[in-house]
């Protein structure tokens, strides 16, 4: 599944099924929100909605990208990097400023 940002990553949690059960929430994955996870909502649906829910689940699945640690970690490193270019940058161009 892509997920839009570094942040979000951290505090994703894919629903969980168990037949007509759906467990669905987020989770914090630093070590002490993992420890104390919980679950935010606990659905029982009927026999339908069960089954259309786990082809949606299946779909999703089906079409996500699988990344790596490693890939997490260069993404976030070369934002960083990125970033603090634009910071200096900035700071380059306020000393030009005033220099005049």
């Amino acid at each position: 599944m892509r997920l839009p940002s570094w942040s979000m990553r951290l505090r994703f949690h894919p629903p969980s099924t168990v037949g007509k059960h759906a467990f669905v929430g987020s989770t914090n994955w630093t070590v002490s929100g993992r420890a104390n996870n919980e679950c935010s909502v606990h659905v029982l649906m009927d026999e339908s909605t069960a089954a259309t829910f786990h082809t949606f689940l299946d779909q999703v699945w089906s079409a996500a990208e699988v990344i790596d640690r490693n890939q997490l970690l260069e993404r976030n490193a070369e934002r960083i990097r990125l970033q603090s270019v634009r910071t200096i940058e900035k700071a380059q161009a306020q000393l030009q400023i005033n220099r005049i």
